[in-house]
């Protein structure tokens, strides 16, 4: 679930710094797209847990430490209740996310997912403070990412749609809804992503075997974190890097310089702009008083 989590990130930033080209052509939200995801992957964990046994652990045998583990109803009834959850709330997402609309509903069930990874009581406090912690990072990514739906990411209109912001008519209207690299939005737009590749992070590093190592060690779970979190940092400077070295090389390099022979206008420095060179080599004109000779 963890590499999920940082798979999820990981598309993410590529749809923020490279993909809303393919969005606006696909004709599909990207809520539609993560609706379907949830709800497949909420079938497949629910399907694993309903058959929580022989044919899970023969058919899968990494699964053999998670569905034979001791555990009691309660949290047997939990995980299937969590992962029914995920179900239906992916065919919600994907019927209020139709017609290219935007939606909510998959950043809602971060959020739960998140709630009840945050209440799970471990074995060793150290577990439990890094669950706890990996809840609240997945909670926050959930309420970023409902926060950019609503207030902060541009509409994905397709492009063969004439409307007043993508027509020959307008200009320079649609370059900062399409490229905005220098809008401020583009900032907080990255912070879903990071904290969902960071919770995946937590996620994967609170394994029973890693944990009793680090609490062997005397490591308290304020560092531990601290840990994981400065390897998120790295991790998503990782990802953003090479996203941003496939849209300036190869065949994209073209893309990456600016046009200027089209009707799109350059904006101007705020403050004053320079007088070009070439207008001062300019040989002044001289004007004389008085009759002209024919």
């Amino acid at each position: 679930m963890g590499s999920g989590f940082i798979a999820y990130g990981t598309i993410m930033a590529i749809l923020l710094l490279a993909g809303e080209a393919w969005v606006r052509r696909s004709g599909r939200s990207p809520d539609w797209w993560d609706s379907w995801v949830i709800m497949l992957w909420g079938i497949g964990t629910l399907l694993a847990a309903l058959l929580e046994g022989n044919i899970c652990t023969d058919f899968w045998p990494v699964s053999q430490h998670i569905y034979r583990a001791p555990r009691n109803a309660l949290v047997r009834q939990g995980h299937a209740t969590h992962n029914f959850g995920r179900w239906a709330g992916g065919i919600l997402g994907i019927f209020l996310s139709r017609n290219n609309q935007r939606s909510i509903v998959p950043a809602l069930i971060i959020i739960l997912t998140g709630w009840a990874m945050s209440d799970h009581a471990q074995a060793l406090m150290l577990s439990t403070k890094v669950h706890a912690l990996f809840g609240y990072t997945l909670m926050s990514a959930g309420l970023a990412r409902i926060i950019e739906i609503c207030f902060v990411a541009p509409k994905y209109t397709q492009d063969g749609v004439d409307s007043d912001t993508h027509s020959e008519r307008t200009v320079d209207a649609s370059r900062e809804d399409i490229n905005g690299v220098t809008s401020p939005s583009r900032a907080f737009r990255h912070l879903p992503p990071f904290l969902l590749v960071a919770s995946g992070l937590l996620f994967m590093s609170a394994t029973d075997e890693e944990l009793h190592f680090v609490n062997d060690e005397g490591m308290d779970h304020v560092t531990y974190i601290l840990i994981m979190f400065s390897i998120a940092f790295l991790m998503y400077s990782l990802i953003v890097s090479l996203i941003h070295l496939y849209s300036i090389s190869g065949r994209n390099a073209s893309g990456s310089v600016p046009e200027n022979g089209t009707i799109e206008l350059t904006a101007a420095n705020k403050w004053y702009s320079p007088v070009p060179a070439a207008e001062l080599e300019v040989e002044p004109i001289h004007h004389v008083i008085g009759d002209e000779d024919d």
